[in-house]
């Protein structure tokens, strides 16, 4: 029963762990594509 439990908490663990890797990911994107057109912006 323990066992199972702990698998269970450790799969939501790596479930979350990914979750922030592809919220970080995209905030990345997000980010380089605004000072990108910031930049594009400034320059015309």
């Amino acid at each position: 029963m323990t066992g199972m439990t702990s698998r269970q908490t450790q799969s939501r663990l790596v479930d979350l762990l990914f979750f922030l890797l592809g919220s970080l990911y995209v905030a990345g994107i997000a980010a380089l594509l605004i000072y990108v057109i910031s930049k594009m912006v400034s320059f015309f």
